[in-house]
C-alpha cells in the first residue's frame, strides 16, 4: 500500500502486483505439456486466455488450477493407479 500526499492531504492506494502472464510456448513448457495441449484447452474453455499485442497468453495462477484440475489426476491413471469416488488407489502395476 502507497501513501500519497496531494494537496495537503494524504489519501492511500493500493498497488496490485501484475500477475504473471506466459504465451502458449512458455505455458506449455511450465505443464511438461504439448502447445497444441494448451490450446486444446483454451478451445474447450478449460483455460482462459487473453490476447497481448497479438499474442494469445494465459495466466499462471490459471495453469496452476489447469494442472491441478486437468492433469494430474491423469498422471495418477497413468502411472497404474486408478480414482474410485475420489480416492485413489494403486492397482498393482
Amino acid at each position: 500500500m502507497l501513501a500519497h500526499l496531494c494537496g495537503g492531504k494524504r489519501f492511500q492506494m493500493t498497488v496490485e502486483t501484475p500477475e504473471t502472464m506466459m504465451s502458449v510456448t512458455q505455458a506449455a513448457r511450465y505443464l511438461g505439456v504439448d502447445r497444441n495441449t494448451i490450446y486444446d484447452a483454451i478451445k474447450a474453455q478449460r483455460l482462459v486466455a487473453s490476447q497481448l499485442m497479438g499474442k494469445t497468453a494465459v495466466r499462471q495462477s490459471d495453469l496452476d488450477a489447469f494442472r491441478d484440475k486437468e492433469l494430474r489426476p491423469n498422471k495418477l491413471r497413468d502411472k497404474g493407479h486408478k480414482q474410485d469416488k475420489g480416492h485413489i488407489t494403486h492397482s498393482g502395476k
